[in-house]
Protein backbone atom coordinates (compact mmCIF):
# COMPACT_ATOMS: atom_id res chain seq x y z
CA UNK A 1 0.00 0.00 0.00
CA UNK A 2 3.11 2.16 0.33
CA UNK A 3 3.06 2.30 -3.45
CA UNK A 4 -0.27 3.85 -3.82
CA UNK A 5 -0.45 6.65 -1.21
CA UNK A 6 3.15 8.05 -2.98
CA UNK A 7 1.34 7.54 -6.34
CA UNK A 8 -1.69 9.95 -4.92
CA UNK A 9 1.06 11.97 -2.93
CA UNK A 10 2.68 12.71 -6.13
CA UNK A 11 -0.83 13.28 -8.35
CA UNK A 12 -1.34 15.53 -6.04
CA UNK A 13 1.66 17.45 -6.32
CA UNK A 14 0.77 17.33 -10.68
CA UNK A 15 -3.00 18.50 -9.54
CA UNK A 16 -1.83 21.16 -7.15
CA UNK A 17 0.70 22.56 -9.92
CA UNK A 18 -2.14 22.91 -11.95
CA UNK A 19 -4.26 24.36 -9.70
CA UNK A 20 -1.10 26.93 -8.57
CA UNK A 21 -1.14 27.94 -12.25
CA UNK A 22 -4.79 29.10 -12.80
CA UNK A 23 -4.61 31.35 -9.26
CA UNK A 24 -1.24 31.99 -8.36
CA UNK A 25 -1.75 34.82 -6.52
CA UNK A 26 -3.62 35.82 -3.30
CA UNK A 27 -6.74 37.49 -4.19
CA UNK A 28 -8.17 37.92 -0.79
CA UNK A 29 -7.10 39.86 2.71
CA UNK A 30 -6.48 36.68 4.55
CA UNK A 31 -4.17 35.39 2.11
CA UNK A 32 -2.67 38.75 1.56
CA UNK A 33 -2.01 39.32 5.26
CA UNK A 34 -0.10 35.86 5.62
CA UNK A 35 1.68 36.48 2.86
CA UNK A 36 2.54 39.99 4.02
CA UNK A 37 3.89 38.44 6.93
CA UNK A 38 5.71 35.78 5.24
CA UNK A 39 7.71 38.44 3.49
CA UNK A 40 8.65 40.55 6.69
CA UNK A 41 9.97 37.19 8.26
CA UNK A 42 11.95 35.96 5.05
CA UNK A 43 13.49 39.79 5.46
CA UNK A 44 14.62 38.75 8.87
CA UNK A 45 11.78 41.33 10.66
CA UNK A 46 10.49 39.44 12.82
CA UNK A 47 6.81 39.76 13.76
CA UNK A 48 5.81 43.18 13.00
CA UNK A 49 3.96 44.77 10.48
CA UNK A 50 2.98 47.97 8.44
CA UNK A 51 -0.95 47.45 7.97
CA UNK A 52 -4.28 46.77 10.80
CA UNK A 53 -6.51 45.49 9.02
CA UNK A 54 -8.94 45.82 11.87
CA UNK A 55 -9.07 47.44 16.01
CA UNK A 56 -9.46 45.28 17.87
CA UNK A 57 -6.73 45.52 19.87
CA UNK A 58 -6.65 48.93 20.26
CA UNK A 59 -3.62 49.47 18.64
CA UNK A 60 -0.98 52.85 19.12
CA UNK A 61 0.51 52.63 15.40
CA UNK A 62 2.32 51.71 12.66
CA UNK A 63 4.69 49.33 12.97
CA UNK A 64 2.46 46.97 14.81
CA UNK A 65 2.77 43.72 16.70
CA UNK A 66 1.63 40.84 13.87
CA UNK A 67 -0.81 38.46 14.16
CA UNK A 68 -2.82 39.75 16.95
CA UNK A 69 -5.96 38.44 15.55
CA UNK A 70 -5.25 35.63 12.88
CA UNK A 71 -2.56 33.24 13.85
CA UNK A 72 1.00 32.91 12.24
CA UNK A 73 1.41 29.01 11.26
CA UNK A 74 0.72 30.58 7.75
CA UNK A 75 3.23 33.12 7.27
CA UNK A 76 5.96 30.90 9.13
CA UNK A 77 4.99 28.71 6.16
CA UNK A 78 5.32 31.57 3.74
CA UNK A 79 8.89 32.53 5.17
CA UNK A 80 10.10 29.19 4.32
CA UNK A 81 8.74 29.21 0.78
CA UNK A 82 10.06 32.45 0.13
CA UNK A 83 13.66 31.48 1.63
CA UNK A 84 13.83 28.04 0.46
CA UNK A 85 12.23 28.27 -2.75
CA UNK A 86 10.60 25.17 -1.98
CA UNK A 87 6.72 24.89 -3.45
CA UNK A 88 5.45 24.35 0.92
CA UNK A 89 1.56 24.60 0.10
CA UNK A 90 1.54 22.62 -3.10
CA UNK A 91 3.68 19.95 -0.86
CA UNK A 92 0.92 20.56 2.01
CA UNK A 93 -2.08 20.01 -0.56
CA UNK A 94 0.01 17.30 -2.20
CA UNK A 95 0.06 15.20 1.73
CA UNK A 96 -3.69 15.91 1.89
CA UNK A 97 -4.48 13.80 -0.78
CA UNK A 98 -1.75 10.97 0.39
CA UNK A 99 -3.26 11.85 4.12
CA UNK A 100 -6.77 10.85 2.80
CA UNK A 101 -5.04 7.78 1.05
CA UNK A 102 -3.74 6.56 4.14
CA UNK A 103 -6.95 7.25 6.21
CA UNK A 104 -8.69 5.37 3.64
CA UNK A 105 -6.95 2.69 4.14
CA UNK A 106 -7.90 2.43 7.49
CA UNK A 107 -11.33 2.05 6.82
CA UNK A 108 -11.42 -0.30 4.40
CA UNK A 109 -11.28 -4.16 5.88
CA UNK A 110 -8.30 -6.34 4.25
CA UNK A 111 -11.15 -8.79 3.49
CA UNK A 112 -13.31 -6.58 1.51
CA UNK A 113 -13.25 -7.23 -2.33
CA UNK A 114 -14.03 -3.20 -2.97
CA UNK A 115 -10.91 -2.02 -0.77
CA UNK A 116 -8.75 -0.95 -3.70
CA UNK A 117 -11.42 0.96 -5.55
CA UNK A 118 -12.73 2.21 -2.08
CA UNK A 119 -8.75 3.80 -1.58
CA UNK A 120 -8.93 4.95 -4.96
CA UNK A 121 -12.80 6.88 -4.71
CA UNK A 122 -10.96 8.37 -1.82
CA UNK A 123 -8.03 9.33 -3.40
CA UNK A 124 -9.70 11.07 -6.32
CA UNK A 125 -12.25 12.86 -3.98
CA UNK A 126 -9.37 14.12 -2.18
CA UNK A 127 -7.72 14.98 -5.79
CA UNK A 128 -10.85 17.00 -6.66
CA UNK A 129 -11.26 18.74 -3.31
CA UNK A 130 -14.44 20.97 -4.73
CA UNK A 131 -14.95 24.36 -3.02
CA UNK A 132 -11.08 24.20 -1.13
CA UNK A 133 -9.88 24.23 -4.83
CA UNK A 134 -8.41 27.80 -4.88
CA UNK A 135 -7.05 27.90 -1.41
CA UNK A 136 -5.18 24.91 -0.95
CA UNK A 137 -1.87 26.11 -3.08
CA UNK A 138 -1.81 29.77 -1.67
CA UNK A 139 -0.17 31.45 1.54
CA UNK A 140 -3.43 30.26 4.40
CA UNK A 141 -4.08 28.11 6.41
CA UNK A 142 -6.42 25.65 4.65
CA UNK A 143 -3.89 22.53 3.43
CA UNK A 144 -1.54 22.73 6.70
CA UNK A 145 -4.80 22.27 8.98
CA UNK A 146 -6.45 19.45 6.78
CA UNK A 147 -3.12 17.89 6.92
CA UNK A 148 -2.76 18.29 10.50
CA UNK A 149 -6.19 17.09 11.30
CA UNK A 150 -5.90 13.94 8.90
CA UNK A 151 -2.93 13.35 10.65
CA UNK A 152 -4.55 13.16 14.19
CA UNK A 153 -7.19 10.92 12.53
CA UNK A 154 -4.52 8.20 11.72
CA UNK A 155 -2.98 7.94 15.09
CA UNK A 156 -6.21 8.16 16.77
CA UNK A 157 -7.27 5.19 14.87
CA UNK A 158 -4.61 3.20 14.56
CA UNK A 159 -4.11 3.47 18.01
CA UNK A 160 -7.27 2.06 18.54
CA UNK A 161 -7.16 -0.26 16.05
CA UNK A 162 -3.97 -2.03 17.39
CA UNK A 163 -5.38 -1.39 20.69
CA UNK A 164 -1.64 0.26 21.61
CA UNK A 165 -1.37 3.93 22.42
CA UNK A 166 2.68 4.85 22.78
CA UNK A 167 3.63 8.04 24.88
CA UNK A 168 5.05 9.11 21.22
CA UNK A 169 1.75 8.85 19.98
CA UNK A 170 0.14 10.75 22.87
CA UNK A 171 3.10 13.58 21.63
CA UNK A 172 2.17 13.70 18.86
CA UNK A 173 -1.04 14.18 19.18
CA UNK A 174 -0.25 17.60 21.32
CA UNK A 175 2.25 18.90 18.55
CA UNK A 176 -1.02 18.23 16.00
CA UNK A 177 -3.10 20.07 18.69
CA UNK A 178 -0.38 23.15 19.17
CA UNK A 179 0.03 23.13 15.40
CA UNK A 180 -3.49 23.48 14.98
CA UNK A 181 -3.86 26.16 17.17
CA UNK A 182 -0.55 28.16 15.76
CA UNK A 183 -2.89 28.18 12.60
CA UNK A 184 -6.13 28.91 14.08
CA UNK A 185 -7.22 30.36 16.97
CA UNK A 186 -10.18 27.69 17.38
CA UNK A 187 -7.55 24.87 16.84
CA UNK A 188 -7.63 25.26 21.03
CA UNK A 189 -10.61 22.91 20.14
CA UNK A 190 -7.92 19.88 18.74
CA UNK A 191 -5.73 20.72 21.66
CA UNK A 192 -8.70 19.59 23.81
CA UNK A 193 -9.98 16.99 21.52
CA UNK A 194 -6.12 15.47 21.91
CA UNK A 195 -6.22 15.21 26.04
CA UNK A 196 -9.94 14.00 25.50
CA UNK A 197 -8.41 10.92 22.77
CA UNK A 198 -5.31 10.18 25.27
CA UNK A 199 -7.50 9.22 27.94
CA UNK A 200 -9.90 7.47 25.74
CA UNK A 201 -6.91 5.60 24.03
CA UNK A 202 -4.97 4.58 26.77
CA UNK A 203 -8.26 3.14 29.04
CA UNK A 204 -9.27 0.90 25.72
CA UNK A 205 -5.06 0.22 25.61
CA UNK A 206 -4.86 -0.64 29.28
CA UNK A 207 -1.94 1.78 29.90
CA UNK A 208 -1.61 3.81 32.44
CA UNK A 209 -3.42 7.84 30.80
CA UNK A 210 -1.27 10.23 33.34
CA UNK A 211 2.43 9.56 31.58
CA UNK A 212 0.10 10.20 28.06
CA UNK A 213 -1.72 13.26 28.75
CA UNK A 214 1.63 14.33 30.12
CA UNK A 215 2.88 14.44 26.97
CA UNK A 216 0.15 15.45 24.81
CA UNK A 217 0.68 18.87 27.22
CA UNK A 218 4.02 18.54 26.37
CA UNK A 219 3.78 18.25 22.99
CA UNK A 220 1.40 21.01 23.26
CA UNK A 221 3.55 23.25 25.26
CA UNK A 222 6.44 22.73 22.70
CA UNK A 223 4.62 24.18 19.97
CA UNK A 224 2.76 27.03 21.67
CA UNK A 225 4.76 28.32 24.62
CA UNK A 226 7.09 30.38 22.36
CA UNK A 227 4.20 32.18 20.64
CA UNK A 228 2.53 32.39 23.96
CA UNK A 229 5.69 34.34 25.73
CA UNK A 230 5.92 36.54 22.43
CA UNK A 231 2.21 37.89 23.34
CA UNK A 232 3.33 38.01 26.92
CA UNK A 233 5.89 40.51 25.87
CA UNK A 234 4.37 42.42 23.19
CA UNK A 235 0.35 42.60 24.53
CA UNK A 236 1.07 41.90 28.49
CA UNK A 237 -1.43 39.11 27.90
CA UNK A 238 -0.72 35.19 26.93
CA UNK A 239 -3.57 35.72 24.14
CA UNK A 240 -3.74 39.31 21.97
CA UNK A 241 -6.00 41.05 23.33
CA UNK A 242 -8.71 42.21 21.67
CA UNK A 243 -10.21 38.83 21.05
CA UNK A 244 -12.77 38.62 23.69
CA UNK A 245 -14.02 41.89 22.11
CA UNK A 246 -15.65 39.65 18.63
CA UNK A 247 -17.76 37.55 21.86
CA UNK A 248 -19.85 41.16 21.92
CA UNK A 249 -19.94 41.87 18.43
CA UNK A 250 -23.36 42.77 16.73
CA UNK A 251 -22.44 42.27 12.95
CA UNK A 252 -19.70 41.86 11.18
CA UNK A 253 -18.90 45.38 10.27
CA UNK A 254 -17.86 45.47 14.40
CA UNK A 255 -14.84 43.36 12.87
CA UNK A 256 -13.70 46.98 12.03
CA UNK A 257 -15.24 49.17 14.19
CA UNK A 258 -13.36 52.49 15.57
CA UNK A 259 -12.98 52.76 18.18
CA UNK A 260 -12.94 49.27 19.23
CA UNK A 261 -13.95 50.37 23.02
CA UNK A 262 -17.43 50.73 21.75
CA UNK A 263 -17.96 46.77 21.12
CA UNK A 264 -19.08 45.61 24.69
CA UNK A 265 -21.44 43.53 26.96
CA UNK A 266 -23.54 46.46 27.03
CA UNK A 267 -24.14 47.13 23.72
CA UNK A 268 -24.17 43.31 23.21
CA UNK A 269 -27.02 42.79 25.35
CA UNK A 270 -28.93 46.04 25.29
CA UNK A 271 -29.77 44.55 21.24
CA UNK A 272 -32.68 42.25 23.05
CA UNK A 273 -32.57 38.42 23.41
CA UNK A 274 -34.28 37.62 20.41
CA UNK A 275 -32.09 39.80 18.02
CA UNK A 276 -29.29 37.98 20.04
CA UNK A 277 -30.79 34.62 19.27
CA UNK A 278 -32.13 35.40 15.54
CA UNK A 279 -28.71 36.02 14.67
CA UNK A 280 -27.50 32.86 15.82
CA UNK A 281 -30.10 30.67 14.37
CA UNK A 282 -29.17 32.57 10.90
CA UNK A 283 -25.50 31.71 11.70
CA UNK A 284 -26.33 28.16 12.37
CA UNK A 285 -27.97 28.08 8.97
CA UNK A 286 -25.06 29.51 7.12
CA UNK A 287 -22.75 26.75 8.71
CA UNK A 288 -24.73 24.08 7.79
CA UNK A 289 -25.24 25.10 4.59
CA UNK A 290 -21.69 25.50 4.56
CA UNK A 291 -21.20 21.59 5.56
CA UNK A 292 -23.72 20.81 3.22
CA UNK A 293 -22.27 22.27 -0.37
CA UNK A 294 -18.62 22.91 0.81
CA UNK A 295 -17.42 19.91 3.30
CA UNK A 296 -19.95 17.30 2.00
CA UNK A 297 -20.41 18.77 -1.53
CA UNK A 298 -24.09 18.12 -1.81
CA UNK A 299 -23.63 14.79 -3.23
CA UNK A 300 -20.87 13.71 -0.72
CA UNK A 301 -23.56 14.79 2.15
CA UNK A 302 -25.60 11.85 2.72
CA UNK A 303 -22.97 9.37 2.23
CA UNK A 304 -20.66 10.92 4.85
CA UNK A 305 -23.36 10.91 7.54
CA UNK A 306 -24.12 7.33 6.60
CA UNK A 307 -20.76 6.47 7.09
CA UNK A 308 -20.47 8.21 10.44
CA UNK A 309 -23.50 6.78 12.08
CA UNK A 310 -22.35 3.20 10.93
CA UNK A 311 -18.99 3.91 12.53
CA UNK A 312 -20.48 5.36 15.51
CA UNK A 313 -19.33 2.62 17.66
CA UNK A 314 -15.77 3.62 17.29
CA UNK A 315 -14.14 5.40 19.48
CA UNK A 316 -12.14 7.79 16.52
CA UNK A 317 -15.24 8.74 14.92
CA UNK A 318 -17.25 9.64 18.02
CA UNK A 319 -14.43 11.53 19.47
CA UNK A 320 -13.83 13.65 15.85
CA UNK A 321 -17.67 13.80 15.68
CA UNK A 322 -17.53 15.75 19.20
CA UNK A 323 -14.95 17.94 17.38
CA UNK A 324 -16.87 18.61 14.66
CA UNK A 325 -19.87 19.72 16.67
CA UNK A 326 -17.54 22.00 18.72
CA UNK A 327 -16.04 23.80 16.33
CA UNK A 328 -19.61 24.43 14.22
CA UNK A 329 -21.08 25.34 17.87
CA UNK A 330 -18.33 27.79 18.70
CA UNK A 331 -18.69 29.29 14.61
CA UNK A 332 -22.24 30.02 15.34
CA UNK A 333 -22.95 30.66 19.13
CA UNK A 334 -19.23 32.00 19.94
CA UNK A 335 -18.17 33.63 16.95
CA UNK A 336 -21.51 34.01 14.80
CA UNK A 337 -20.72 36.98 12.09
CA UNK A 338 -17.27 35.79 11.80
CA UNK A 339 -18.23 32.09 11.59
CA UNK A 340 -20.78 32.17 9.18
CA UNK A 341 -18.01 34.82 6.93
CA UNK A 342 -15.65 32.19 6.29
CA UNK A 343 -14.60 31.21 10.25
CA UNK A 344 -16.72 27.68 9.82
CA UNK A 345 -15.33 27.15 6.33
CA UNK A 346 -11.98 27.45 7.21
CA UNK A 347 -12.00 26.09 11.04
CA UNK A 348 -14.24 22.62 9.46
CA UNK A 349 -11.40 22.21 6.87
CA UNK A 350 -9.46 20.36 9.20
CA UNK A 351 -12.10 17.19 9.01
CA UNK A 352 -11.75 17.36 5.33
CA UNK A 353 -9.49 14.31 4.79
CA UNK A 354 -11.68 12.11 7.23
CA UNK A 355 -14.95 13.02 5.16
CA UNK A 356 -13.06 12.15 1.63
CA UNK A 357 -11.74 9.30 3.51
CA UNK A 358 -14.96 7.78 5.03
CA UNK A 359 -17.10 8.48 1.47
CA UNK A 360 -16.31 4.94 0.06
CA UNK A 361 -17.79 3.31 3.47
CA UNK A 362 -21.43 5.39 3.25
CA UNK A 363 -21.07 4.31 -0.54
CA UNK A 364 -20.34 0.64 0.10
CA UNK A 365 -23.55 0.53 2.65
CA UNK A 366 -25.77 2.55 0.61
CA UNK A 367 -24.71 -0.03 -2.77
CA UNK A 368 -25.73 -2.74 -0.42
CA UNK A 369 -29.02 -1.56 0.81
CA UNK A 370 -29.76 -0.92 -3.09
CA UNK A 371 -28.94 -4.56 -3.65
CA UNK A 372 -30.56 -5.57 -1.13
CA UNK A 373 -33.75 -3.52 -1.34
CA UNK A 374 -33.56 -2.84 -5.15
CA UNK A 375 -31.93 -5.72 -6.73
CA UNK A 376 -28.49 -3.78 -8.09
CA UNK A 377 -25.78 -5.20 -9.08
CA UNK A 378 -22.94 -4.47 -6.94
CA UNK A 379 -20.09 -3.81 -9.73
CA UNK A 380 -22.38 -2.25 -11.78
CA UNK A 381 -23.52 0.09 -9.11
CA UNK A 382 -20.27 0.95 -8.34
CA UNK A 383 -18.90 1.88 -11.16
CA UNK A 384 -22.14 4.50 -12.18
CA UNK A 385 -22.04 5.85 -8.82
CA UNK A 386 -18.35 6.72 -8.81
CA UNK A 387 -18.53 7.95 -12.55
CA UNK A 388 -20.90 10.01 -10.96
CA UNK A 389 -19.08 11.72 -7.73
CA UNK A 390 -16.38 12.29 -9.94
CA UNK A 391 -17.70 13.68 -12.82
CA UNK A 392 -19.57 16.69 -10.14
CA UNK A 393 -16.60 16.32 -7.83
CA UNK A 394 -14.68 17.50 -10.61
CA UNK A 395 -17.29 19.97 -12.32
CA UNK A 396 -17.16 22.00 -8.65
CA UNK A 397 -13.41 22.02 -8.55
CA UNK A 398 -12.90 23.27 -12.16
CA UNK A 399 -15.56 25.94 -11.45
CA UNK A 400 -13.91 26.96 -8.74
CA UNK A 401 -10.57 26.83 -9.38
CA UNK A 402 -11.76 28.93 -12.57
CA UNK A 403 -13.86 31.49 -10.95
CA UNK A 404 -10.76 32.06 -8.23
CA UNK A 405 -8.46 32.12 -11.38
CA UNK A 406 -10.02 34.35 -13.68
CA UNK A 407 -10.43 37.07 -11.03
CA UNK A 408 -7.76 36.18 -8.30
CA UNK A 409 -4.70 37.75 -10.46
CA UNK A 410 -5.84 40.50 -10.80
CA UNK A 411 -6.73 41.66 -7.28
CA UNK A 412 -4.15 43.77 -6.47
CA UNK A 413 -3.74 45.76 -9.69
CA UNK A 414 -6.34 48.51 -8.95
CA UNK A 415 -3.77 49.12 -6.12
CA UNK A 416 -0.79 49.09 -8.51
CA UNK A 417 -2.91 51.83 -10.22
CA UNK A 418 -3.47 53.74 -7.03
CA UNK A 419 -0.24 53.82 -5.69
CA UNK A 420 0.72 55.27 -9.11
CA UNK A 421 -1.78 58.03 -8.88
CA UNK A 422 -0.75 58.86 -5.00
CA UNK A 423 3.02 58.97 -6.17
CA UNK A 424 2.08 61.25 -8.65
CA UNK A 425 0.64 63.75 -6.33
CA UNK A 426 3.41 64.06 -4.38
CA UNK A 427 2.47 61.21 -1.57
CA UNK A 428 5.67 60.09 0.20
CA UNK A 429 6.46 56.33 0.36
CA UNK A 430 6.04 56.71 4.45
CA UNK A 431 2.23 58.15 4.45
CA UNK A 432 -0.55 56.05 5.37
CA UNK A 433 -3.34 54.99 3.21
CA UNK A 434 -6.37 53.99 4.44
CA UNK A 435 -7.85 51.17 1.87
CA UNK A 436 -10.27 48.42 1.75
CA UNK A 437 -7.59 45.61 2.25
CA UNK A 438 -4.47 47.25 3.55
CA UNK A 439 -2.57 43.58 3.09
CA UNK A 440 -3.25 43.80 -0.23
CA UNK A 441 -2.26 47.73 -0.47
CA UNK A 442 0.86 47.07 1.29
CA UNK A 443 1.92 44.42 -1.41
CA UNK A 444 1.15 45.99 -4.39
CA UNK A 445 2.36 49.63 -3.21
CA UNK A 446 4.80 48.94 -0.45
CA UNK A 447 2.96 51.59 1.56
CA UNK A 448 2.16 51.45 5.37
CA UNK A 449 -1.73 51.00 5.21
CA UNK A 450 -4.73 50.82 7.77
CA UNK A 451 -8.21 49.32 7.25
CA UNK A 452 -11.44 51.80 6.50
CA UNK A 453 -13.12 51.63 9.81
CA UNK A 454 -16.89 51.28 9.97
CA UNK A 455 -18.77 53.80 11.25
CA UNK A 456 -19.21 56.47 8.85
CA UNK A 457 -16.75 59.25 7.41
CA UNK A 458 -16.59 60.34 11.15
CA UNK A 459 -14.78 56.99 12.49
CA UNK A 460 -12.81 57.47 8.99
CA UNK A 461 -11.54 61.13 10.50
CA UNK A 462 -10.76 59.84 14.04
CA UNK A 463 -8.72 56.95 12.65
CA UNK A 464 -7.25 58.86 10.31
CA UNK A 465 -6.22 61.36 12.57
CA UNK A 466 -5.07 58.80 15.31
CA UNK A 467 -2.65 56.99 12.83
CA UNK A 468 -1.77 59.70 10.89
CA UNK A 469 -3.38 58.65 7.50
CA UNK A 470 -2.94 60.73 4.89
CA UNK A 471 -5.18 59.30 2.07
CA UNK A 472 -8.28 57.48 1.71
CA UNK A 473 -8.62 54.19 -1.16
CA UNK A 474 -12.57 54.19 -1.13
CA UNK A 475 -14.23 51.49 -3.76
CA UNK A 476 -17.44 50.65 -4.75
CA UNK A 477 -19.80 48.79 -2.23
CA UNK A 478 -18.38 49.48 1.10
CA UNK A 479 -21.24 50.92 2.84
CA UNK A 480 -20.45 54.59 1.70
CA UNK A 481 -22.03 54.82 -1.03
CA UNK A 482 -23.26 58.72 -0.36
CA UNK A 483 -19.83 59.61 -0.30
CA UNK A 484 -18.62 57.34 -3.34
CA UNK A 485 -21.03 58.88 -5.44
CA UNK A 486 -20.55 62.58 -4.63
CA UNK A 487 -17.25 62.60 -3.66
CA UNK A 488 -16.84 66.71 -3.45
CA UNK A 489 -17.51 69.17 -0.77
CA UNK A 490 -16.92 66.29 2.40
CA UNK A 491 -15.14 68.09 5.48
CA UNK A 492 -12.10 66.81 6.23
CA UNK A 493 -11.58 64.72 2.84
CA UNK A 494 -10.50 66.34 -0.48
CA UNK A 495 -11.21 64.54 -3.49
CA UNK A 496 -8.65 64.13 -5.63
CA UNK A 497 -9.71 61.84 -8.49
CA UNK A 498 -10.73 58.30 -9.45
CA UNK A 499 -8.76 55.44 -10.28
CA UNK A 500 -10.16 52.67 -11.93
CA UNK A 501 -13.43 52.20 -9.57
CA UNK A 502 -11.59 53.85 -6.59
CA UNK A 503 -12.09 57.27 -5.43
CA UNK A 504 -9.11 58.75 -3.78
CA UNK A 505 -9.26 61.51 -1.28
CA UNK A 506 -6.63 63.24 0.90
CA UNK A 507 -7.32 63.90 4.66
CA UNK A 508 -7.36 67.13 6.17
CA UNK A 509 -7.88 68.45 9.17
CA UNK A 510 -11.05 70.11 10.23
CA UNK A 511 -11.18 74.06 10.27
Amino acid sequence: MTKIVWFYFILGLLFSAGIDAVWANPSYMDSDYYLAGGIQLSRGAGFEEWTLWNYLDDPDGLPHPSHAYWMPLASILAAIEIRTRLPIFMLLSAGVVAMTVLLAIEFAPTEDPQRRRSIHIAGGLALLPGFYAGFLTIPDSFAAVMLLGGAACLIILRAWKNRRFAVAAALGLGVIGGLQHLARADGVLWAAAALAAAWYLSRHAGVRWTPRLAMVVVGYSIVMVPWLIRNQLEFGSLLAPGGARLLWMTSYDDLFAYPPQQINFSRWISNGIPVILGDRLWALGQNLQTALAVQGAIVLAPLIVWAIWSKRDLLPVRILGSLWIAILTAMTILFPYSGARGGFFHSGAALQPLFWAIVPVGLTQFIDWGRQARGWKMQQAFQVFTVGLFLFAGIVTGMTAGSRGSGGKNEISPYLLVEEFLRAEGAGEGKIVMVNNPPGYYLAGNRPAIVIPSGGVSAILAAAERFGAGFLVLEPHQGLDSLYRYPEGNPGLRYLGQVDNSMVFAVEEIP
